[in-house]
Formats: C-alpha cells, structure tokens, sequence
C-alpha cells in the first residue's frame, strides 16, 4: 500500500498479528496486516510537536513516544487519550499491558496505560555510584521492571537494576562488569535491552560490548565484545528463543546463545548490518553499502545464505517490523522532491 510521502526521517514501526501502526511526522496510521486497508489514522495537529522517535503497542494503547513526550492514542480508534511530558526527555518506554513505564532522565514512572494516571515514580540517583545518573533502557516483563542506569563517570560501570512493576519496589540491582578484565565496564548511554528467555541481554551501539544478565541468581553470566566498528558505529541486535543475532563489521553476524554466550554460528560474508529482524527461522538484514539499502537473508538456525533482494529505501525509513509470520519493510519506490513511500508485507516462510 502506498502511504504519504513525508517525513521519512521520522517513520516508525510497530506491528502485532492484526494489525501495523505507522508513525511519520507526526501523526499515525493503523493498518490491517492481512489486507493493507487502513484502519484508522490519527489526527497530527493533536501530537506533540517534538520528534518522534518510537511506538508501542499494548492491549488496549498505541504508545507513541516522543523526544519530550509520551501520548497513548485508542487502538480502536487513533483517538489521543493522555500525553505525559518530561522536561528531561524521555529515554525510554515500557509497558506490561497495565501500566506504561517512563524512563526520563534519573526519574523511572509508571502510569496507568488506558488514563495515564500516575502510580509511582523512583529516583536512580539515589542507587547510583556517580551522578549525573541516567535511565538509559527499560523493559518489562510480567511484573518486573528491568532498567539500566549509566552514571556516566569514567569506567563507571552500569547497573541493571529490578524493580515491581506494581509499586516501584526494588526488587535486585546487578553492576555491569565484564567478566573479563581486559573489557572496560558497560557504562555507554548508547546501551540498548533485549529478553532473550531468562537471559537480559546488554550491548552498546558503539562499543560492540555485548553482555547476559541471569535474571534468576541475579549475576553477569557471559560478556564478549564482537567486531570492531570501523566505520560505520552499527552494532544491531535481535533476539529469538534463546539466541541472540549480533552484527558488526568485522566480527560479521553472529547467533550467541544466550543462556551461555557461547557462539552457535557465525557468518562472515555480510558486513555492514544496520538492522537485524528475525522471523519464521529467517533473520533479515538490512545493509547500507551505498546510498540505498539490500536486504540479505539468513536461515536462523545455521547462518546460511538464504537470499538477497534491493529496495530504494532511504536510511531514515523505519527498521523493519515483524509480528505473526510476517515482517512489514518501509520502501521508497522513487528519488526526487516527493517520493511515493510504501509498506510492504512479506511471509516471513517464503524469503
């Protein structure tokens, strides 16, 4: 289907079984993920009028958040129904499908997601070594938070910190040191969480440093730096089951088991990754050796090259998403002063 051509730098992705929520500038669309029809798009002139930079989407909320802000649209409707705004920005943005947590500088908040009500909030200074003291990831899982705070002192390291997601309480914090000393402390803000089963996996954009957290004991069970950055500063990650896809420019992509950190396969013949989606025993990259993007295709389970196919998408077009078999790419199918842009669904199965 074709969508508007504007505000490619600002196009985000979410997508679930029924439906993919687009975000670009500043307004959003929901789309049927069987047919391409448009549910319902939301009015722009009600969003905030900062940059985006991000949606999610829970049972009853699409949360779209914002450089400043967090609003939750009706996902029945698009209808806006609450905006928070932070003057420290928001870095990050969770939800268990009852409340939605805020990250916002050293301040964690979580809100009732169907009103945004306020229900509690916590200060991180006050568990952290060194200030200034920044909340630079968050997840949620069941009733548990799980964040990371970066003091941002020199090798100071992070920590991942639990807290419940009914009342804020902590619950465990561990600090991110590597196991091995030769690898300096997780301290980057680059930092981004992943789940891979009971394993918290940490990397960092920049460094490579890639890490797994047990969140059973708790304890830093595996630490391993991948690749070298070279040029281009892309350390993309995925997770699926227990595995977790990394790619950089030297170390290539890599399956790291994630319980273990130990290495399942590694494929060496595509550098370059900026993005990494898994679905349906595929592991889609996209690659950026030009001005215009491939897209490479591995098989999950061994590395192998499955296949190839080229887009003319600019690298401000959205990661891809990928929900229920299917993975929903952004493309722009001309250059020039008005591009026409495209969503496109593909079986993940048939790549």
């Amino acid at each position: 289907m074709s969508l508007p051509g504007q505000s490619f730098a600002q196009r985000r992705l979410a997508a679930t079984s029924s439906a993919v929520y687009v975000q670009q500038g500043r307004g959003i669309a929901a789309i049927r993920a069987d047919s391409g029809r448009t549910v319902w798009e939301s009015d722009s002139n009600s969003a905030p009028a900062d940059l985006s930079s991000g949606l999610l989407v829970t049972p009853t909320r699409v949360l779209a958040r914002y450089e400043s802000n967090v609003q939750a649209l009706d996902i029945a409707t698009g209808a806006p129904v609450w905006t928070r705004s932070s003057a420290l920005g928001v870095t990050g943005l969770a939800s268990d499908g009852t409340r939605a947590y805020i990250a916002s500088g050293n301040w964690l908040s979580a809100v009732t997601v169907t009103t945004g009500v306020p229900e509690w909030s916590i200060d991180s200074t006050t568990v952290c070594d060194l200030n200034p003291c920044a909340i630079t990831g968050v997840i949620a899982s069941g009733d548990t938070v799980l964040f990371l705070t970066a003091s941002g002192g020199f090798n100071a390291p992070a920590y991942v910190r639990a807290v419940r997601g009914a009342t804020g309480v902590a619950l465990w914090s561990v600090a991110a040191v590597p196991l091995t000393a030769a690898i300096p402390p997780f301290s980057a803000p680059s930092a981004t969480l992943h789940l891979a089963g009971s394993t918290l996996v940490l990397s960092d954009l920049y460094s490579g440093l890639v890490m797994g957290v047990d969140r059973v004991t708790p304890r830093v069970v595996w630490s391993r730096v991948h690749g070298t950055t070279d040029v281009l500063p892309f350390f993309p990650v995925d997770t699926h089951g227990d595995t977790v896809f990394v790619s950089g420019r030297s170390g290539g992509t890599v399956a790291i088991a994630a319980s273990t950190g130990t290495t399942r396969w590694q494929q060496l013949s595509i550098t370059t990754a900026t993005t990494l989606t898994a679905c349906g025993g595929r592991l889609l990259m996209r690659t950026f050796p030009s001005l215009f993007a491939n897209y490479w295709v591995l098989r999950s389970g061994d590395g192998s090259i499955r296949g190839a196919f080229g887009s003319y998408d600019f690298t401000g077009v959205a990661d891809p998403a990928a929900a229920a078999g299917r993975v929903f790419i952004g493309t722009v199918t001309a250059l020039g002063s008005s591009p026409n842009a495209s969503l496109v669904a593909l079986d993940c199965s048939r790549l």
